[in-house]
């Protein structure tokens, strides 16, 4: 089942006023022709909604591969008093680690 929401509302609405006013002005081959246009101009619109959709999802998909690839600014635990703040040595005292089991470990 479809997911209702405030647009679909509004344009349902619109569908049903435009065939009525259609039905009244022209009869039942206005509302046949202008139901055609509609559908047409539906597709059209839903088509490239997609269409910027998926460019949306690919930028924002290359964007986090870009994040992901940036080197990170320094190695080990940020909250020791003791660290490097390089992306090559962890810390001047324990530069090969782990830092969690570290009795230089100062915050």
């Amino acid at each position: 089942m479809p997911k209702i929401d405030f647009f679909y509302v509004v344009a349902l609405s619109i569908i049903v006023l435009n065939a009525v006013v259609m039905f009244t002005q022209a009869g039942i081959f206005g509302v046949a022709r202008g139901t055609i246009w509609m559908s047409v101009w539906g597709v059209l619109g839903y088509w490239d909604w997609q269409v910027q959709r998926r460019k949306r999802i690919e930028q924002e998909q290359e964007l986090a591969e870009a994040v992901n690839r940036v080197k990170p600014d320094f190695v080990g635990d940020r909250t020791c008093k003791n660290n490097a703040k390089s992306p090559y040595i962890r810390c001047a005292i324990n530069p090969c680690g782990p830092c969690k089991e570290c009795k230089y470990y100062e915050q």
